[in-house]
């Protein structure tokens, strides 16, 4: 568990009127518990065999350098756990909506808002679950500046102060306003987000107590990582060009194209979100096992030999 003091300063980053509603109600009742571990760490190391005990040494004995890497893993956790709780909350209010306002097409806002729910409720427990106990632990943080920055960038509020910029692909048109939201098309549609974003929850799931940005905390290679080593940013990523369909605009072409200029840029930081955890986690020689093995029987290598073998002259 992270420490009080790196949790408030996660919240102070997360302070938005659309995450925190409620994040202190959440998490109220849990404080006289955080404020006793985080004492009996600092000041009597070895009671409960967390890696907080070596900032505890440090802190008592002033022994050894100061505990940089512990610090930075630490931060990672108080930064995440206020967001997913408080995005754990905000989701559970739209499923509590959906189900008491009965909105026309509750069939897929009511699914998308429980997919969601599912996904920061599984990433909230793998933030609070570090433990070597468990086999949970950070073995490592990921240590590139490009790494920190196209992650962060990602979540508010540094995704909010990006938007004011102008990098902002949606202008309120999205998917429903252009299809209806009872055709045979329409159907499809939603049910082809709602798809893609089950395989971005069902990434999060299977990763269990272990899930974390930023960090490694054990190589995973079941569930959707048997095809793809990124499943969670291809659905997202997938999903987010069939909700907000930016190539469609109320301000006309123009305005469309910069849209999808400005999504594939979201993209783009994506992909190199991507580039630098496998550079983080190359150093795991399980994580290169997997990383040959996907190369040669994931999604991608698949499709390369159907459509060699489709191309090829008969003989």
């Amino acid at each position: 568990m992270a420490p009080i003091w790196l949790s408030t300063l996660g919240l102070f980053f997360t302070c938005i009127p659309d995450t925190t509603v409620g994040f202190w109600g959440v998490l109220s009742v849990s404080w006289p518990a955080w404020l006793l571990v985080l004492g009996f760490n600092l000041w009597k190391p070895g009671i409960f065999h967390t890696p907080i005990e070596e900032a505890g040494r440090w802190w008592s004995l002033r022994a050894g350098p100061f505990p940089w890497r512990l610090l930075r893993d630490q931060l990672i956790k108080a930064f995440f756990l206020p967001l997913m709780l408080a995005f754990s909350y905000t989701w559970f209010i739209q499923v509590k909506w959906n189900l008491s306002e009965a909105p026309s097409f509750r069939w897929y806002s009511l699914s998308l808002a429980l997919l969601y729910l599912i996904d920061t409720v599984f990433a909230s427990i793998g933030y609070m679950s570090a433990s070597r106990r468990l086999d949970s632990h950070i073995r490592s943080s990921n240590p590139y500046w490009l790494g920190w920055i196209s992650a962060l960038i990602c979540y508010p509020p540094f995704f909010d102060w990006l938007k004011t910029t102008g990098f902002n692909y949606r202008d309120g048109v999205e998917w429903h306003h252009w299809l209806g939201i009872s055709s045979p098309l329409a159907w499809c549609w939603g049910g082809a987000i709602l798809l893609l974003t089950g395989i971005y929850t069902w990434a999060t799931i299977v990763f269990g107590i272990r899930f974390s940005n930023l960090t490694h905390r054990g190589i995973i290679t079941h569930g959707p990582y048997r095809y793809t080593k990124h499943p969670a940013y291809l659905a997202k990523n997938a999903s987010w060009w069939l909700i907000s369909i930016p190539f469609i605009s109320a301000a006309g072409p123009m305005q469309a194209t910069l849209h999808c200029l400005i999504l594939v840029g979201m993209n783009g930081i994506y992909w190199l979100r991507a580039r630098t955890e496998e550079k983080h986690l190359r150093s795991d020689p399980v994580y290169l096992a997997y990383s040959t093995w996907i190369a040669e029987h994931g999604l991608l290598a698949r499709a390369r030999r159907m459509f060699a073998f489709r191309l090829s002259p008969s003989s």
